[in-house]
Parts: C-alpha cells; sequence; structure tokens
C-alpha cells in the first residue's frame, strides 16, 4: 500500500541528553509533518525545562513508573497508565523522581518537527551549551519557547545553576 511504512525496533532514530533517552518510532519524516510518535525514558531528575510549543499540541502517555508534571502552575503526578494533553503553547515541563526507576512513556506532537528539534537540541548540548543565543535560534526555528527552569529545580531538588 502507498505511504505504508513499517520502522522495525532496531531501526527507529534515537537520542539520548544525560539520563534520559528518545526513540522516534514514526518520526516527521515518515508522517510528511504531521505528527512524531516517540518513545521516551526519563531517568532519575531528568526532564526538559519548563517550555511551550507555539505550534504543537502534545500528548504524554506514561506506560512505566511515575512522572511529576508541571503545566502552567500546576503540578501533578501521572502513573504507568496515566496521559497527559498540552494544548500548544501551554507551558510544561516534567521529571522522574525516582532513582530506582526511570519513567518510559510514549509521546506524540502534532504537527510533527519534534524530532527535528531534538537532534538540533542535543547537538546544541552537545557543542554548544553555553551559547544561550544559539539555543533561542533553535526554539524560534522550531517555533518552541522555554519560560522558566527545569521541574527538578523549581521543587528545589537540584540548585538553579546545576540544571
Amino acid at each position: 500500500m502507498a505511504g505504508t511504512t513499517i520502522i522495525r525496533k532496531d531501526a527507529a532514530p534515537s537520542i539520548s541528553a544525560g539520563s534520559d533517552s528518545h526513540i522516534f518510532r514514526v518520526g516527521s519524516e515518515v508522517t510528511g509533518g504531521s505528527f512524531t510518535y516517540l518513545e521516551a525514558t526519563i531517568g532519575y531528575l531528568g526532564g526538559p525545562p519548563l517550555h511551550s510549543h507555539l505550534e504543537q499540541d502534545e500528548v504524554i502517555h506514561v506506560l512505566e513508573g511515575r512522572l511529576k508534571v508541571q503545566y502552567g502552575t500546576q503540578i501533578v503526578d501521572l502513573d504507568a497508565g496515566d496521559a497527559i494533553y498540552f494544548p500548544r503553547r501551554v507551558p510544561h515541563a516534567f521529571t522522574n523522581l525516582d532513582p530506582e526507576t526511570p519513567v518510559r512513556a510514549i509521546g506524540l506532537t502534532t504537527p510533527g518537527g519534534f524530532d527535528e528539534f531534538m537532534a538540533e537540541w542535543v547537538a546544541w548540548l552537545e557543542t554548544a551549551a553555553g551559547d544561550q543565543e544559539k539555543l533561542l535560534e533553535i526554539c524560534r526555528r522550531h517555533k518552541m519557547a522555554t519560560s522558566g527552569p527545569p521541574l527538578r529545580v523549581t521543587l528545589g531538588l537540584v540548585p538553579a545553576g546545576v540544571a
């Protein structure tokens, strides 16, 4: 059937940043930019800074572990089986507070492009992490905005300068 694509488990592109990893099970290239579907592992105190997707909606479905999630000013726990929907422009962040159990989750963003952002962000972390102007340029190009520290910092678990 035209357009049907099989992505074998060992062929899906993956990206790691610290204790977190993302496997892009169905990337933007495959969907023609319609959506990005990924499997994520969030390690102890992992997770992104408070951010929003300006033109993407996002769903996170927790498969294993417990994910602490901030959206706007609210903070909630998501257990295995729980899911959360973030409409575009809603600031959100998350972290894993369990040093023994990584969180496994499925993520979906629509439209696609999140995989492309992640590739550039990880490259920035590895080569130019001190260059905030470069980070802002990457975020602008992918229509994302950061608006606060990682949740681990907000909760006082890691000092702000160590994030």
